[in-house]
């Protein structure tokens, strides 16, 4: 039977939304379309959700299950195993939007990825960036421009990353003054403080910072993740409760 017009048009606006967050002008809906979008994603396509009854249960049950990864830990993850020397497996993916552009952008900086179900294999390069130069379209995904943009400072070279017109109002300032007073020389590209920016890349110096409670722990995370590569000691001194905790403990 036919779609209604409103699924169909729920159906096309998820498309629009797909392909523009992988940065293509491509936007028609045909053989053509599906073939270049399945390729842009590894051959997987995140499908509309269909209509879900739930219906209550009525007496006390046991069951075993699996809940889906979380984003921001499949994103850490993935740039700990860029960061290690070796091939790494990660598995219990959790394939959304931040997770796709996140394999995306390690791919141009020259890591070798495969991709089975929902479990990645990914080799890395001991801290070090193969690409000289990358432009990384990270969506709306903050953990990927933050993680990203820390990654891209071990290296050596000219990277931009960017996003999404809402992704230029997010904030990445405490990330970009903590990789600065390490050593780095980033540039932003549009409004201060906010996406895009450009690292201009010739490894992480090191040095002695103070961190006070921000919104949110990535720009924490980030730094931590890449210290170990950095030439000299990294020290961070923490003033005040942080937020998120777990996630840097």
């Amino acid at each position: 039977d036919e779609l209604p017009r409103q699924r169909q048009r729920e159906l096309r606006r998820s498309k629009v939304h797909a392909y523009r967050l992988l940065g293509s002008e491509f936007t028609r809906f045909d053989a053509e379309w599906e073939r270049k979008f399945r390729r842009a994603c590894g051959g997987i396509i995140l499908a509309s959700v269909p209509d879900l009854t739930l219906t209550p249960i009525a007496r006390p049950f046991r069951v075993t299950i699996t809940p889906p990864g979380s984003k921001s830990l499949t994103n850490r993850a993935l740039i700990l195993a860029a960061l290690a020397d070796g091939a790494s497996e990660v598995s219990n993916l959790l394939l959304a939007d931040d997770t796709l552009v996140m394999l995306d952008g390690l791919q141009k900086l020259g890591f070798e990825i495969t991709r089975c179900d929902q479990s990645v294999s990914l080799e890395g390069r001991g801290g070090r960036i193969e690409a000289k130069s990358a432009e990384l379209f990270c969506g709306n995904s903050g953990t990927t421009i933050r993680f990203l943009a820390a990654l891209c400072a071990i290296g050596k070279g000219s990277y931009l990353l960017d996003g999404v017109a809402r992704m230029r109002q997010r904030p990445i300032h405490e990330l970009v003054t903590m990789l600065r007073n390490l050593g780095a020389r980033v540039e932003y590209l549009g409004s201060e403080g906010h996406p895009p920016v450009r690292i201009l890349a010739d490894g992480l110096g090191g040095g002695i910072l103070g961190y006070g409670a921000a919104a949110s722990s990535q720009f924490l995370s980030a730094v931590l993740m890449v210290s170990p590569c950095a030439r000299h000691e990294v020290r961070i001194d923490l003033q005040g409760k942080q937020t998120s905790w777990p996630y840097v403990a």
